[in-house]
């Protein structure tokens, strides 16, 4: 090996180019050659078997770059593919690093007594973290999730039902809403989950943060695929299927597609959003000493809940007046919906082997809908569409659906199936 021969890194997409930039200021002097599968993106949704047989092309690539290391820059693949190509390259003079074992050691030397792993469907099957921690730390409890795939999914099929009844701008802030999820539910469920006698873990807090974008990434993606199809149709006219309503020619395709860089500035310097990741952020660095320091303030949490409770409710009463005269299907669907979205978190949740608690809270979420963060950036990524009807319909029919309705519900469903 020499200073000359590059460094290889690759991942499933760009995130990546992150362990890219920390080996490039830790060794400024050495040459990387980075490798972004986003051909196959993502990796979490796919078999075991396709995701080495990627991993093998692509170090066989930076091998044939003359790289003398090669970093597997995502958690997939080192959880899936890094033993196999150990085995499948061990003759060949290349070190393989992943990224799995260093967050294993770093997580072990913090001393924590419970981790929650937030991962892709394959990294969470995998069970690598879950084995390796416990390997280092019997004793520790190491509770694991799917999330961030879930709130992909949720805005796709959503979109694919609206789309049949509406515009398909406003189909897709729609999908955007209900795929995202709504902070005030997720705090009334974990205070009612507390009164039920539930424990659910805190890293389903990390949860409620990583769902809250995805779903805003998914909507912009349908949105500009849908200005770009407008663009092709005769005379600037959009069909909206199923009856719905048809884009006028000074409707339909008029806003440039959104740059992902505007939207994702927008989405993550949202105030309520920004407060999120700052809270998480906090709360890693300070630990147990920052929440002893918190207690007062979380103390007051079920009195200030009450009067925000009550707040929305005036709220609601308001807003319900402007879906009066709206279809009769949207309000199904701010029902249906959401109990849809639960059902698939409760498979989810029993596949994984989630407590009662952490698949009562994992339920809400997939069952909220957002009314604050997410329609603040659609209506600024998605000109297009409506605000009336997103944002009416998750805080006038969602919303109150799940609070009086859906909590009690959910756990009723879970007490059963979890005994």
């Amino acid at each position: 090996m020499t200073r000359q021969q590059p460094i290889g890194i690759f991942d499933s997409g760009i995130g990546g180019l992150t362990v890219a930039k920390a080996v490039a200021d830790l060794l400024p002097e050495e040459q990387i050659v980075y490798f972004g599968d986003t051909a196959h993106m993502p990796y979490g949704d796919k078999s075991p078997d396709s995701i080495r047989y990627y991993c093998l092309r692509i170090a066989k690539f930076l091998l044939e770059q003359n790289c003398k290391m090669i970093v597997v820059a995502c958690n997939t693949a080192s959880s899936v593919g890094y033993r196999l190509l150990l085995d499948f390259f061990k003759s060949d003079r290349v070190l393989f690093v992943n990224v799995v074992d260093p967050l294993v050691d770093a997580t072990v030397q913090m001393g924590f007594h419970k981790v929650g792993v937030i991962a892709t469907k394959a990294t969470i099957q995998s069970r690598v973290y879950e084995i390796k921690l416990t390997e280092k730390q019997p004793e520790l409890e190491v509770a694991s999730l799917a999330t961030p795939l879930l709130a992909l999914a949720v805005p796709v099929w959503s979109f694919a039902v609206l789309r049949r009844r509406l515009n398909p701008f406003d189909a897709a802030a729609i999908a955007a809403t209900y795929g995202s999820v709504s902070a005030v539910t997720f705090i009334t469920a974990q205070t009612f989950a507390e009164q039920e006698g539930l424990a659910p873990g805190g890293h389903m807090a990390i949860a409620l943060v990583l769902m809250e974008s995805p779903a805003i990434i998914m909507a912009v993606l349908l949105a500009n695929y849908v200005r770009a199809r407008a663009k092709t149709q005769p005379a600037g006219r959009l069909p909206a299927g199923g009856g719905g309503v048809a884009l006028d020619p000074g409707v339909a395709g008029t806003a440039e597609p959104m740059s992902m860089r505007k939207v994702l500035h927008e989405a993550f310097t949202d105030g309520a959003h920004l407060l999120l990741l700052g809270g998480v952020l906090v709360g890693f660095l300070t630990g147990e000493d920052g929440k002893k320091a918190m207690m007062p303030f979380t103390d007051l949490q079920k009195g200030v809940l009450a009067f925000f409770l009550l707040d929305m409710g005036l709220l609601v009463a308001a807003r319900a007046r402007e879906l009066r005269h709206g279809r009769a299907s949207l309000g199904a669907f701010g029902i249906l919906m959401p109990l849809f979205n639960a059902v698939v978190a409760l498979a989810l949740a029993k596949t994984f082997g989630l407590s009662d608690g952490d698949a009562f809270l994992l339920t809400v979420l997939a069952a909220s809908a957002s009314y604050i963060v997410v329609p603040a950036v659609v209506r600024y990524a998605i000109p297009e569409a409506n605000p009336s009807l997103y944002f009416t319909m998750s805080l006038a029919i969602t919303f109150p659906f799940n609070i009086i309705i859906g909590l009690p519900l959910y756990l009723g469903v879970i007490e059963r199936l979890w005994g």
